[in-house]
């Protein structure tokens, strides 16, 4: 098991990690820095526990519609393939 330290809102924080993702958890841990410095210029006021807070949520809520749309495109694909399908089947019938 290896350990990385990597810094969030100017704390350093070390975590365990499988060997070799390290450079992959220093990656998201700066695009996780990034979210929260621009969620800091807007809630000057909010604590750090708030700060990361809301940068999961937020980034929760991206992760739910993302899935969400996921979900969108494959019931449309079915839907093409179905209509398809019964175009195929009426000019055979």
């Amino acid at each position: 098991m290896a350990h990385v330290t990597v810094t969030v809102n100017n704390a350093s924080y070390t975590l365990a990690c499988d060997d070799g993702e390290e450079a992959h958890l220093g990656v998201l841990a700066k695009r996780f820095d990034k979210r929260v410095a621009e969620i800091k210029k807007d809630a000057r006021n909010a604590s750090d526990t708030q700060l990361l807070l809301m940068a999961g949520l937020l980034l929760e809520d991206e992760l739910d519609a993302a899935e969400l749309a996921d979900e969108d495109k494959f019931a449309l694909l079915l839907e093409n393939a179905a209509r398809r399908m019964e175009d195929i089947a009426a000019r055979l019938g």
